[in-house]
């Protein structure tokens, strides 16, 4: 199974960036990194899981309650759709939706 990157930022994109709102075709599966930089990042993290998007959150740069918030909805979001969070770093983690394909460090 192949797998297309959308890279996505919070706030306003800069196509500098890499911003790109690009849909996978039938047959792939889409990886989204999202940059979280306020709690309404959540629900975007959480639309793309809904998606079937797996999506690299990564949590650097936040302050503690904020961080502690951001992570609390996206992984009861993750557990409400069977899907899994898994914490690769203190910064980063990733949301699988379910059946994808498993990310792992080998």
């Amino acid at each position: 199974m192949a797998m297309q990157l959308v890279s996505t930022t919070s706030g306003d994109a800069n196509p500098a960036q890499g911003f790109s709102a690009s849909r996978a075709s039938r047959g792939q599966q889409q990886l989204a990194l999202l940059q979280a930089r306020r709690l309404d990042d959540a629900q975007r993290a959480i639309s793309l899981l809904r998606d079937q998007t797996t999506v690299v959150l990564q949590l650097g740069g936040l302050d503690a309650v904020l961080r502690q918030r951001l992570e609390d909805l996206v992984h009861g979001a993750a557990c409400a759709m069977d899907a899994q969070m898994i914490r690769f770093s203190p910064d980063v983690v990733v949301l699988q939706p379910p059946g994808a394909a498993q990310v792992g460090c080998n």
